[in-house]
């Protein structure tokens, strides 16, 4: 299971107690509302919840640009609850 750190505030004394736990922190290296570029690997952080209207459309734009990609399965968006339900049934 993932956890998230709220603000993806943490340091490495938190990691370890989340670690304790049997959970893997989740950080992101892309957050696309402070104008931050996804790259290859690029963990993206977006709340679709309304409240980053910036990231949520410009996660959008990155759609459009990258759709040759996606049709080609060059550039993958992977639900984890899918692998998940596909594990554990």
């Amino acid at each position: 299971m993932f956890f998230r750190f709220p603000g993806l505030v943490s340091d490495q004394q938190i990691v370890d107690k989340v670690l304790s736990y049997g959970l893997i922190p989740v950080g992101s290296d892309a957050w696309l509302a402070k104008g931050e570029q996804a790259k290859t690997g690029s963990i993206v952080l977006i709340h679709g919840n309304g409240n980053e209207e910036i990231g949520v459309q410009d996660f959008i734009q990155l759609l459009k640009k990258e759709q040759v990609d996606i049709k080609n399965k060059q550039w993958l968006l992977y639900d984890l609850r899918q692998g998940l339900e596909r594990e554990f049934n």
